[in-house]
């Protein structure tokens, strides 16, 4: 059959895409290739057939993702062979491979098993991205301090209580944001908006600030989720920052705080078209709001009322 739709498209459908690898599975494996399926995370079984084929001969794994080098570090160990990971080449260019003994041997056996919460706690696939902190200061930190390193240690242990964790990881995240002194995160929170505010030429971006401690806690159970499944623990996500969805999709909780304090969302408005609301389009319903009679068009109407309420408002 001819696809007459774009891959992504095609892809995006769970069944499609689990279809289309098995058929291309079964075509590789009759030329020749050994395939595996995977049950849960792809890339860490991907790491771990590739130490097991490097304690045989000289393995370089090829991948996109930064989660593979990741891995390679951490899982590794003195009796693999030479194993290296070289990053795919895109549009025709060439890629090196980098020997992941040596660079295991030069972040040391501790930090190298820490790297995947630096991957996590900064933004992966099943986590949110902090912004504007790359995972080279993570690293760095790793090296350099204390703290921080015994703060990723508690996200290893498959063993550590909620409080535990919800404690390192607002300690880790004030030491990446340069408040390693300031108690809690609402406080660096205020703090960081005041000291952009003095220095800033135009207004300060939400995003340019710390997690509220709310927040905080749910990313941090979502990182210590991540850890442990990557380290191959069984964990029950709907006690780490997880919910489901229509009863059948895992959904990440962000914070169990509302948007903002009541008196400002009474006066937060969109400017979405009549059907806006029902149809995903409204920047009040993205954010989990209620439209309000300040939004332009509806006037805080459903469609069952917006006749009602459009001509309350012309008749004021």
């Amino acid at each position: 059959m001819t696809l007459c739709m774009k891959k992504e498209e095609f892809l995006s459908c769970k069944t499609n895409k689990g279809r289309f690898l098995k058929l291309l599975g079964n075509h590789l494996e009759a030329v020749g290739f050994r395939i595996f399926h995977s049950e849960g995370d792809a890339d860490v079984l991907i790491v771990e057939k590739a130490v097991e084929a490097a304690s045989l001969t000289d393995t370089i794994v090829v991948a996109g993702g930064t989660d593979i080098l990741v891995f390679l570090v951490s899982r590794s160990d003195s009796r693999s062979g030479r194993l290296y990971f070289s990053p795919e080449a895109k549009f025709g260019g060439t890629s090196s491979a980098w020997d992941i003994s040596e660079m295991k041997q030069k972040l040391g056996t501790d930090v190298s098993n820490l790297i995947p919460f630096c991957h996590a706690v900064l933004g992966c696939d099943t986590t949110s991205h902090l912004y504007g902190i790359g995972k080279g200061k993570a690293v760095q930190l790793l090296l350099s301090n204390k703290s921080f390193r015994d703060s990723a240690a508690i996200f290893g242990d498959k063993l550590a209580s909620l409080d535990d964790i919800v404690a390192a990881g607002e300690r880790a995240l004030l030491i990446l944001y340069g408040c390693p002194d300031v108690s809690n995160l609402d406080t660096a929170r205020k703090l960081i908006f005041h000291r952009k505010v003095s220095t800033a030429t135009t207004f300060v971006h939400p995003q340019e600030l710390p997690r509220t401690q709310a927040a905080a806690k749910y990313h941090s159970l979502l990182v210590y989720c991540q850890v442990q499944i990557w380290l191959g623990n069984p964990v029950d996500p709907l006690r780490l920052g997880w919910k489901l969805q229509d009863n059948e999709v895992f959904a990440p909780i962000k914070t169990d705080l509302p948007a903002a304090p009541s008196q400002l969302l009474k006066i937060i408005k969109c400017s979405c078209r009549i059907d806006g609301y029902e149809s995903e389009k409204c920047t009040c319903k993205k954010n989990g709001l209620e439209c309000t009679i300040a939004c332009r068009t509806c006037y805080g109407r459903t469609v069952e009322n917006y006749g009602v309420v459009y001509s309350a408002v012309q008749g004021l």
